[in-house]
């Protein structure tokens, strides 16, 4: 399924293109923040992670957050949190380099009228193949509902049908045994 441009830029269809430029500058603003608090946090993990004492202090609080900002666990040797570290800070770049593309690939769809307007062809394609799967399973359920209610009839009359035929076999015969 593609990227949905409009959750990624927070708008609607039919918003202006003044609405998008916003949207799209108010989420690469927000994003910069993130990653910004992001390296900060990685940072002061690191320098008490990396630091015995200061690990030592911070292990007797029973914290895990900063074990958390940099991905390991808190028997992790000290020897590797520096490389731990460091693949963090990559993870997180990579994310943030991601995030960012995202945003400029659906302001660039989205600000483009023939972009959009292509985009929003294959968007409603795919909600009518959604719609049609989605009815397709209802007719489904439908069909086997009413199979199961023809079962359950077609017991209950062999279950009538079979008590009918004992009691007239029954009664049948006791009214024959008054006669002799």
């Amino acid at each position: 399924m593609p990227t949905d441009h409009y959750k990624i830029l927070a708008i609607s269809q039919d918003a202006k293109p003044a609405q998008i430029k916003q949207n799209a500058q108010t989420i690469l603003n927000k994003t910069k923040k993130e990653y910004a608090t992001n390296l900060q946090e990685i940072k002061k993990a690191y320098s008490i992670i990396s630091n015995p004492k200061r690990r030592q202090a911070y292990d007797a609080k029973s914290n895990i957050s900063y074990y958390q900002v940099l991905r390991i666990c808190v028997d992790t040797e000290p020897s590797l949190v520096k490389e731990s570290a460091q693949d963090t800070v990559t993870i997180v770049k990579q994310e943030y380099k991601k995030k960012v593309e995202e945003i400029k690939k659906s302001y660039s769809i989205l600000s483009n009228l023939d972009k959009k307007t292509a985009y929003d062809n294959v968007i409603s394609q795919q909600e009518f193949k959604k719609r049609k799967e989605k009815l397709r399973r209802l007719q489904q359920l439908q069909e086997l509902q009413e199979s199961k209610i023809k079962k359950r009839r077609f017991a209950i009359a062999k279950l009538l049908f079979s008590v009918f035929f004992i009691g007239l076999a029954y009664f049948g015969y006791a009214n024959y045994q008054e006669f002799f």
